[in-house]
Parts: C-alpha cells; structure tokens; sequence
C-alpha cells in the first residue's frame, strides 16, 4: 500500500509516513487515484464529445504528445517525495517537496468527480477544476475534488509557480497533469496558479484540521 506524508505543523521535515487510508481518516477525504465519472451518463456523454473532438482534429498535438509521454503515469500513478503539511487557519494545507525535483517532472494528476457544472458557478467549491472540454454554453464539466481526490487538491496558488496544472488527451480522454516548471527545491512549497476566474468565482474554503491520536 502506498503512504503519504503529513505533516500538522508547517515543518515539512517533521512530516511522518502514513498508509493511504490513515492519511484520509486525518485529511477528512476519500482516496481517488483515477479521475471518475459522476454516473454513467456523464461518461458516455464525455467520450462522445472526445470523439467529435476527435474527428474535428481539434485537440492539439502537444496534449496528445504529452498524453502518450505520460501514459504510463496516468495508468500506474507515482508517488512524488511530497509532504502535505499545515500552513494555518487561513490557507489551510499545502504541499511541499521533501526533496529536490527536477524541472519538468510529471507531479500527479488532479483527480476527483467529472461532474457537469452549470455555467452560473452556482456548483462550485475550491476544490472544482474545469475540464478541458465543453459540451454546450451553458453547460460544462468539472473534476470535482471536494471530498474525493489525491495529494493534488492541497496545491495552492501563487502568482509565481513553480509547477503547472495542463491538459493532456491519452487513451480517449482529457486529463489535468501537475508537472513541475522548474527545479523544486526541498522545503520549497508546490504552487501553479488558480487563473483569474478562481478569484472571481470562488469562496473561502473550510478546512478540516485534524488531531493525531
């Protein structure tokens, strides 16, 4: 069983191992190592829009580059030497390097609940990241990662990052990948940045702070 370290304070080299389902019980949240789909209905309609896309040659060479690059990525997930750690009341978790990681290195995909997701932003929380594919103006998709998802959905923003969210088009399907921009320190925390609709649309998010027993 993979492990995953945490950290309750902002040290990040006090961050311990703990197994998968430890470290959701603390984090208050369940493990997804794959995107999944809200219901079945959702993924027919999402491969059939992939398709047309497809067909219509409008996803670009650089996202099926990348998919075929990291296929073995997305099928067999790797752990990254990260530490998810506590920041404070405000910002909540963060993610941090537990040692150096190169430029340009695959970090994770954000998983969570592919859902649709009304244009009004009614149905969003801080954990939502738009899919890369659009069904309609009124309608979109959404990986929703609010009480499912991995290490990815504790990445903050910062307006200088050091990693990048992108999509990549692999086996049918659009996914989001985390990848670095450059070399990453250890102790140095994991941002890419939230774009200008995420100021504009989101709110405050409430943490979950645990207690170690």
């Amino acid at each position: 069983m993979k492990t995953i370290y945490i950290s309750l304070n902002h040290h990040w080299k006090e961050s311990s191992p703990y197994t998968m389902q430890r470290a959701c019980q603390l984090l208050n949240f369940q493990f997804l190592p794959y995107l999944t789909f809200k219901s079945w209905q959702v993924e027919a309609h999402v491969r059939k829009l992939c398709r047309k896309a497809q067909k219509k040659h409008s996803i670009s060479p650089l996202a099926k580059w990348l998919g075929e690059l990291h296929k073995r990525d997305l099928i067999t997930p790797p752990m990254p030497p990260i530490a998810i750690c506590w920041i404070n009341a405000y910002i909540g978790y963060g993610v941090f390097a537990r040692e150096r990681i190169p430029a340009w290195t695959y970090i994770g995909e954000y998983t969570g609940i592919l859902r649709y997701r009304q244009a009004i932003w009614l149905d969003e929380n801080d954990y939502c990241f738009r899919y890369p594919l659009s069904p309609g103006f009124w309608k979109y998709f959404t990986i929703d990662s609010g009480s499912q998802g991995n290490f990815t959905r504790f990445i903050n923003h910062s307006d200088q990052p050091n990693v990048e969210a992108i999509g990549v088009f692999q086996d049918g399907l659009f996914h989001i990948i985390i990848r670095t921009m450059q070399t990453i320190e250890a102790g140095e925390e994991l941002c890419y940045h939230y774009g200008p609709l995420y100021w504009k649309h989101r709110r405050k998010r409430a943490e979950f702070i645990p207690e170690e027993e």
